[in-house]
């Protein structure tokens, strides 16, 4: 037997004889929470504010040091947990989903929903979410509480038996060996702290009898005996003055050597089970570790100035590390050949990152395994298990698989990448894994779960230390992409991206916010302002990371009392500027307001809006019924073409309900997503520190003085996020329509039109130059012609395709083109299809190829992702400042999980 055996049961004997019943009612006691008035106006008063909620109770915390850890008790075997899952989370996701839906009927729609890309965004988001956390949250108290009812019942069984094996041993001893009995009678007179340990010095003195039983002598399973059999001798003391009497209390005793190898049996498999977890725990903490070395490496060759790798493979590095930090689902389809040929070498962080999730899942899983362990032994070794433990245990099961399965680190890293995964093992005292939220009092796991603690403490110190890194690594990313979307060239030129990005250097408030935010990295006050940019993805992150820099309540006010708080003024009025929902039109998120900021530009050379947006738009409006966009679900885009033919089309062309002239007026000016990205983050993460003015409160009864507190900053709140949330919508139906997503129906209609056309679109405007000019959406336009055509197959088109040039007749067939407007390019393998008369560089597209057409995705902008993932972002921050009709247990219950999980 390994020495941890008897770590784990000599920790438990010390409770042994006060283990709380799985069975024992449960008193309910009143306590009195500091704070508690102030903070459920937050959650469901008539302004209620769920956001300022979650830092005030940071504040009741700190009014209240040990509410958390009595409140967590309170709620041990008089909750439904599942039930606390669904009625702290439902109502919010269901309002902020309303929010996202809007006039669409995709809401109806599980076909349409289920491959939307909302779906996959939805996936991405929800670890960080304020739902996402309270789920995470309630997992693991119920996690918690089935725990320690098994480790209750663990010491009823040991002491079951144990005080069997105690009484046989008396009646022994009083017959082969009277002398021991006289000792142990002897230390009736010892102090009652010190009895048991010396009634243990003399059992190792006189151990002859154990060896009969067939124990080994140098075996560690001794010292754990000696302590249970200690601790019922000395129990027996209390109240008799012989442990003779112990052999009449538990009356007719048979074959206590059955019953220690239970008690072993049963010791080592919970053993064997804590050494497993404290293995993962450690697993988790080295393979981070190297983690953060990797990135450190690779940050290295990211730098331009310091020529360590070329152009091209630094390129590629700074890819692979956005497939990393952010999810693949982020990096888009398309790989350039030098990310194709860094990606398929062997990295170290892939190794690394493996370890790290498998372990994660591992440690996730533990309470399972223990379960199943439990449920294994159950019978033979007479471990009696209350239904009301296993009503619990299915319940923790239940709530914690639902929760891995959207939570999950897995999950999160596969949609958020490792800052995703990161938020899971950090957030909610251990997050998914059940391990932070545990008592103390645990019995045979304590000393693990104190190791496990620590473990835990030094991942998370870990973590803080790097994420400084995590966030430049991931600014570096974003700046990027802007810089490879600029060198595409096909969709927003040039002048168009560097417009944006002028217009936001020339905005002071607007560097203001980003030196609010930064705030939250840095280790003084006041902080230099920062011009990188902020991601989407980093939202949530942001705002805990400003939480827990700054503390309650008071640390914010005194933060914003300083020069933050000047900061603070200007970034309200960055955002009471952009956001203004009654004012659209006015927006300085539109690109006709940001080509103001170019002194002397006389040719705005925009083309995106005048040669693509504003046609295409033009085009749509004459093809479709009196609808508005959003019935029409254009901030909803479907994630292929044959959910396209199948749902969306009938979104777009069916009648409508109301009989109006349709509504793309909303749609007219083209907003700039770059901007529209960095003030919406900013506005999610700044949001509730910048609307209240917090700084001018004295204490969190002024705070929600509904006068001039809590009302007016959820007011702004709300302006704000309604205001931006629409703005978001308007983009996305943008991209959708540059894209060439609800226009496909009507384009393929009109394909013979388009081809027919020879100009080369700069002499001579013809009506169909903004499809021809447009790559996105004729790559869509050619994609979706090809598998209509096959049926969404590739069959046909693929052997056509690789016959080479012989198969010129075949692919001119399948598009209805003449055969001269078709190459194959020998060097490459493909097919260009020529869309004028010119008879170089003209334009000319490739077509797709067979795998391209057999996935039967739709191309979209890389806009496009971070768009939909802010409309999730501001549509759930919408829902934590709207009244959502909580009644007062879902308040009481809600306020109680604020306080516990921060």
């Amino acid at each position: 037997m390994k020495n941890s055996i008897s770590l784990l049961l000599v920790t438990s004997l010390a409770l042994s004889g006060c283990s709380n019943s799985t069975t024992s009612p449960k008193v309910k006691t009143e306590i009195k929470v500091q704070g508690e008035t102030e903070l459920k106006k937050l959650i469901s008063g008539p302004q209620p504010n769920l956001a300022l909620a979650e830092i005030a109770a940071q504040e009741v915390k700190l009014l209240n040091p040990e509410v958390a850890t009595q409140l967590a008790k309170q709620m041990e075997g008089s909750v439904n947990w599942a039930e606390l899952q669904k009625s702290t989370t439902h109502k919010i996701l269901k309002t902020a989903q309303g929010f996202v839906m809007g006039a669409s009927p995709a809401v109806y729609d599980p076909e349409y929903m289920s491959r939307s890309l909302i779906r996959q965004i939805e996936e991405a988001r929800a670890a960080g979410s304020f739902a996402g956390r309270i789920e995470i949250q309630v997992a693991n108290m119920a996690k918690s509480e089935a725990l320690k009812g098994l480790m209750a019942t663990y010491n009823e069984t040991l002491n079951s038996q144990g005080k069997e094996i105690s009484a046989e041993l008396v009646e022994r001893w009083s017959k082969e060996q009277p002398e021991i009995i006289q000792q142990i009678d002897s230390l009736i007179s010892v102090d009652v702290k010190n009895r048991a340990a010396e009634i243990t010095k003399v059992l190792k003195q006189a151990d002859r009898l154990l060896v009969t039983y067939g124990i080994p002598d140098e075996d560690q399973a001794k010292i754990l005996l000696y302590g249970l059999i200690a601790n019922h001798l000395h129990e027996v003391l209390k109240e008799h003055k012989t442990v003779k009497e112990l052999i009449r209390i538990v009356g007719e005793v048979n074959d206590a050597k059955a019953k220690i190898q239970n008690v072993l049996l049963l010791a080592d498999s919970l053993s064997k089970h804590g050494q497993a977890l404290k293995n993962d725990w450690k697993n988790i903490k080295s393979s981070f570790s190297n983690i953060v070395e990797d990135l450190k490496y690779y940050e290295g060759l990211t730098d331009p100035d310091q020529m360590v790798v070329s152009e091209e493979a630094r390129k590629g590095v700074i890819r692979y590390l956005d497939d990393v930090l952010n999810g693949k689902v982020n990096s888009g389809e398309k790989a350039s050949s030098e990310k194709k040929s860094f990606l398929t070498e062997a990295h170290p962080i892939d190794k690394n990152v493996d370890s790290f999730l498998t372990s994660t899942k591992n440690a996730s899983d533990s309470l399972s395994n223990l379960i199943n362990i439990t449920e294994q032994l159950s019978g033979a070794l007479g471990v009696r298990i209350d239904p009301s433990l296993v009503d619990a245990m299915n319940t923790a099961k239940k709530v914690t698989a639902g929760v891995e399965l959207v939570h999950g680190a897995v999950k999160a890293y596969a949609t958020g990448g490792l800052v995703g995964a990161l938020g899971v093992i950090s957030g909610g005292a251990g997050g998914v894994l059940g391990i932070g939220g545990a008592p103390s009092e645990l019995g045979m796991v304590k000393q693990d779960l104190a190791e496990i603690k620590k473990t835990q403490m030094e991942i998370l110190k870990i973590q803080k230390a790097t994420v400084r890194m995590i966030k430049d690594l991931a600014v570096m990313i974003d700046e990027y992409h802007q810089q490879e979307l600029r060198a595409l060239a096909e969709i927003r030129d040039d002048i168009i991206t560097n417009l944006e990005l002028n217009a936001l250097t020339l905005n002071r408030d607007i560097h203001l916010c980003h030196a609010l935010l930064s705030y939250a990295y840095s280790s003084s006050s006041p902080v230099g302002v920062r011009k990188s940019l902020v991601s989407v993805r980093e939202a949530s992150l942001n705002r805990q990371l400003f939480l827990t820099k700054i503390g309650g309540l008071k640390g914010i006010r005194d933060a914003l009392s300083s020069s933050q708080g000047s900061y603070a003024q200007s970034c309200h009025h960055a955002m009471s500027l952009a956001f203004k929902q009654e004012f659209i039109s006015d927006t300085p998120l539109l690109l006709r307001h940001i080509n103001r900021f170019q002194d002397g530009e006389k040719e705005s050379g925009i083309k995106i809006q005048s040669k693509l947006y504003t046609p295409a738009l033009n085009y749509f409006h004459g093809k479709i019924s009196k609808k508005d966009f959003e019935e029409m679900s254009l901030h909803l885009p479907v994630l292929d073409f044959k959910t396209y033919q199948s749902r969306k089309i009938d979104h777009i062309y069916s009648k409508a309900t109301v009989n109006r002239e349709p509504n793309l007026l909303s749609l007219v000016d083209l907003v700039g997503p770059l901007s529209l990205e960095r003030y919406g983050t900013l506005l999610v993460a700044l949001h509730p520190y910048i609307s209240t003015n917090i700084r001018d409160f004295e204490n969190l009864e002024t705070l929600t003085d509904e006068k001039e507190g809590m009302e007016n900053g959820t007011k702004w709140s709300q302006q704000w996020l309604a205001g931006a949330l629409e703005i978001t919508k308007i983009a996305i139906a943008q991209e959708s329509i540059l894209a060439g997503e609800p226009l496909l129906h009507a384009l393929e209609l009109d394909w013979p039109s388009i081809t027919a056309e020879t100009s080369d679109c700069v002499k001579e405007k013809k009506k169909f130059c903004f499809v021809r000019q447009n790559p996105l959406m004729l790559r869509n336009l050619l994609t979706y012609i090809i598998s209509r055509k096959n049926g969404f197959s590739n069959v046909n088109y693929s052997s056509a395709y690789e016959k080479g040039s012989s198969g010129t007749n075949d692919i001119a067939n399948l598009l209805n083109v003449k055969p001269d407007r078709l190459i194959f390019e020998n060097s490459s393998k493909r097919w260009i299809l020529k869309l004028d008369n010119q008879d170089q560089l003209g334009l000319q597209i490739y077509l797709p190829t067979p795998e391209v057409v057999a996935r039967g995705r739709i191309e979209y902008s890389e806009a496009m992702p971070r768009l939909l993932m802010l409309q999730e972002k501001i549509a759930e921050e919408l829902a934590l400042v709207t009244p959502l009709n909580l009644n007062e247990k879902e308040t009481n219950e809600m306020m109680k999980l604020l306080i516990i999980k921060n």
